[in-house]
C-alpha cells in the first residue's frame, strides 16, 4: 500500500482537481459527483432557516406518500410541512445572526405552536381542496416528529457500560432524552386534535341552529303536515 506523505503527490493533486474542477469531472465522466458537490455548495450558500424549511417540505412529502396522499395534495403538505417547522423554530430556538426575534421557549412549546397553526390554518383549507382534516394536518407536523431523541434514548438504553457509574449516567439520558421526546409527541397531538375539535364544536353548533331556525320559520309558514290527521 502506498503512504502518501507530501501534498504534491499526483493523487492528492487530482482529487483536488476532481473536488474543485467541473472541467475535470466532465472529462473523467465522474457526472456522479456532480449531485454532491452541488449539493454542498447549494447547502453553504443557504442560511439554516432555507435549510429547514427545505428539510421539511421534502420530509412531510415524503411522509405522507406512505399514506397514499393524492398527488394534487403535495404541495398542500409540503407548505403545510414547512408553516409547520418554521413556527416550532421560531418559538422554540434562541435568537441569533438569523432570526433576532425568536422567542426560545423550548422544543415543546414551540411543537404545540407549529402543530396548532397548522391545524387551525387546516380548518379552512379542508373546504378549499375538498379532503379530511387528518390528511393535510398529520402529514404537515410529521417533519417535527423528535426521532433524534427516541434514537438517543434506545441508545442509551441498549449501550453496555462499563462501570455502574457509567449504566446510571445512561439510564438518566435515557430518561431525559425519553421524557422529551414523550412531551413533544404529545404536545404534537394536542396541537393537531384540540383547534379541530373545537372548530367541529363550534361548527355542528351553528348548523344545529339554522336547521332549527328553518324548521321553526316552516312551522311557522304551515309547511309541514300532520301525518297522524290524515
Amino acid at each position: 500500500m502506498e503512504t502518501i506523505t507530501s501534498r504534491e503527490n499526483a493523487k492528492i493533486k487530482y482529487a483536488c482537481a476532481v473536488r474543485d474542477s467541473e472541467k475535470q469531472r466532465a472529462a473523467d465522466g465522474l457526472f456522479f459527483a456532480e449531485g454532491p458537490k452541488l449539493c454542498l455548495e447549494l447547502a453553504k450558500s443557504c442560511t439554516p432557516r432555507t435549510m429547514y424549511a427545505t428539510a421539511a417540505a421534502i420530509s412531510a412529502m415524503g411522509f405522507s406518500m406512505i399514506f397514499n396522499i393524492p398527488k394534487r395534495l403535495l404541495p398542500v403538505v409540503a407548505l403545510g410541512g414547512i408553516i409547520a417547522v418554521c413556527t416550532r423554530n421560531l418559538v422554540s430556538l434562541q435568537p441569533d445572526m438569523y432570526c433576532s426575534f425568536s422567542l426560545g421557549q423550548g422544543g415543546i412549546i414551540g411543537s404545540l405552536a407549529g402543530s396548532a397553526l397548522v391545524s387551525i390554518i387546516c380548518i379552512k383549507a379542508v373546504h378549499v381542496f375538498h379532503t379530511p382534516h387528518q390528511v393535510i394536518a398529520i402529514s404537515s407536523v410529521i417533519p417535527m416528529v423528535p426521532g433524534v431523541l427516541m434514537y438517543r434514548c434506545l441508545f442509551s438504553l441498549f449501550t453496555i457500560p462499563g462501570t455502574g457509574g457509567e449504566q446510571m449516567s445512561n439510564f438518566v439520558t435515557a430518561g431525559v432524552n425519553g421524557l422529551n421526546a414523550s412531551l413533544i409527541i404529545g404536545a404534537i397531538a394536542l396541537g393537531v386534535a384540540v383547534p379541530n375539535i373545537i372548530a367541529r364544536r363550534r361548527v355542528n353548533a351553528s348548523k344545529r341552529r339554522a336547521f332549527e331556525a328553518q324548521i321553526k320559520e316552516q312551522r311557522e309558514r304551515g309547511g309541514f303536515i300532520d301525518i297522524t290527521k290524515l
